[in-house]
């Protein structure tokens, strides 16, 4: 099993671009809501690795295991330096969130004969759990499948049949409903 595949993957200007509004957008936004310099950092490197993810889920269908072993260890590390005092539920979020995907993946193979969710996703929703907490994790979980529906629907009405067979990446959607639930609870932290 290869971590990263860099003859598939090449950084183009558009993934530049989007790193570099990541960076700048939450630096901001992190700055307006007064965050202290660690958080702001994490938040940095957390929207960025969550962006490439996408952008690498989109383009190729699958999100490396490199891409999620970073967004783990840098989620361990926000824990180790500015959330001590809650580690466990971060660990119950990355726990839960990574079995609990696992599970229905194994739970849908098993019944169709086909593979429904990527490993790679559960493994994404198990690094975000460590960012977002056990309790966090759902809110991730229905907004990123609601974002995940409204690209079918999206997908259906620019005239692109899709079939019961068509792969439909649930990374970017995993993705941004991570940062948002990120954001928003850093937010009332500091509001």
């Amino acid at each position: 099993m290869k971590l990263f595949y860099p003859e598939d993957y090449k950084l183009d200007l558009h993934h530049w671009v989007v790193f570099g509004l990541s960076v700048v957008t939450c630096g901001i936004l992190s700055a307006y809501f007064k965050s202290d310099f660690a958080l702001i950092v994490f938040s940095v490197i957390f929207a960025v690795l969550l962006a490439l993810s996408s952008m690498i889920d989109w383009k190729h269908g699958r999100i490396p295991d490199l891409v999620n072993l970073l967004v783990l260890i840098f989620g361990l590390l926000m824990v180790a330096t500015t959330a001590r005092e809650n580690w466990s539920h971060h660990l119950m979020g990355g726990l839960m969130g990574y079995f609990g995907i696992r599970i229905i993946e194994i739970a849908y193979k098993t019944i169709t004969s086909r593979d429904g969710i990527g490993g790679g996703d559960s493994k994404m929703i198990g690094a975000v759990g460590i960012w977002v907490t056990w309790s966090s994790l759902p809110l991730v979980l229905v907004a990123a499948s609601f974002m995940g529906i409204a690209m079918i629907i999206a997908t259906n009405v620019a005239r692109r049949k899709l079939r019961r067979t068509s792969h439909i990446p649930f990374g970017p959607s995993i993705a941004l409903s991570s940062w948002t639930i990120w954001f928003f609870e850093l937010g009332e932290q500091f509001l």
